[in-house]
């Protein structure tokens, strides 16, 4: 049985029809979505012309490694066209190479235009501090605890817990670099997360705003361990969204109307063992 949660604008829903009615900020999203030219925030100097050309040719060679299908340097925006379907594993390949060679984990971002997953690094890119009003953390764990209600009782209480924690996350601190509201949708299943997996395991799934840069080290961030198994896709044939039907908000709507692609993820809660457990098992292998 799975349990869907739906924001920005429209109702959250679980299995039992429980909805509440959220803040609107279609607004807001709406001038990032009808403009020409999708740019990112960034701050133009001649000053910041990338160490420009070595920073992106390592990029390059990440992005090769990972089955992007091309890249360029727009003025000092590196810049990578992504597999429609890309596993946290390869976008952590390209994470982890903006860290070497810039010594930044704020400055990547993920975005879909028309029907292109892109994966950007903009070096000169500045971290602002958002000022907007969110919705109280109190407001956000009374939605998630509803949504959670539509779970099978048999779900482990640490899945469970970790699982609620991950979503809570998700709605409070996944934000645009303008402090847009990112995710649309969650839905958590308790399935396999692959159909050549053994077992099943309680898998989260999300559908973010299309159009808007999604900072890749906030998302890293939020997902926790779960960024260790998993993708984003904009593939509507993806395996990994074959049970899956994630409601879309009225931002998303705008998104699709002008023609971008809806960008989901899926992941699956981690086994988790306490460090007793652990202990445990230590002692009885010996």
């Amino acid at each position: 049985m799975a349990s869907a949660l739906k924001v920005n604008g429209i109702c959250i829903k679980n299995v039992s029809d429980f909805s509440v009615c959220v803040c609107a900020q279609a607004l807001v999203v709406f001038v990032h979505l009808s403009f020409k030219n999708v740019h990112f925030p960034l701050r133009a100097s001649l000053l910041h012309v990338m160490n420009d050309t070595s920073e992106h040719e390592a990029l390059t060679r990440a992005a090769a490694s990972v089955r992007a299908t091309s890249s360029e340097l727009r003025g000092t925006v590196s810049r990578h066209i992504l597999p429609k379907t890309t596993t946290f594993k390869d976008l952590h390949v390209l994470h982890e190479t903006v860290k070497h060679v810039s010594g930044k984990t704020s400055n990547d971002f993920l975005t879909v235009l028309k029907n292109e997953l892109v994966y950007s690094y903009a070096n000169n890119y500045e971290t602002k501090v958002n000022t907007r009003k969110r919705k109280s953390v109190m407001a956000v764990d009374d939605d998630v605890d509803n949504m959670m209600k539509g779970l099978p009782e048999n779900i482990d209480l640490k899945q469970r817990t970790y699982a609620r924690n991950l979503v809570v996350r998700l709605l409070q601190d996944l934000k645009g670099t303008q402090d847009e509201n990112l995710v649309q949708s969650v839905m958590l299943s308790n399935q396999k997360l692959r159909s050549t997996d053994k077992d099943t395991r309680l898998v989260i799934a999300s559908r973010l705003l299309s159009a808007v840069p999604i900072p890749l080290g906030t998302l890293v961030t939020v997902l926790g361990d779960c960024w260790k198994d998993g993708a984003v896709t904009i593939d509507d044939d993806s395996e990994f969204l074959r049970s899956f039907t994630l409601p879309v908000s009225e931002e998303g709507s705008i998104a699709l109307k002008l023609g971008h692609s809806s960008l989901r993820f899926v992941t699956a809660v981690p086994t988790i063992t306490t460090t007793l457990e652990k202990t445990q098992e230590s002692q009885h292998s010996r």
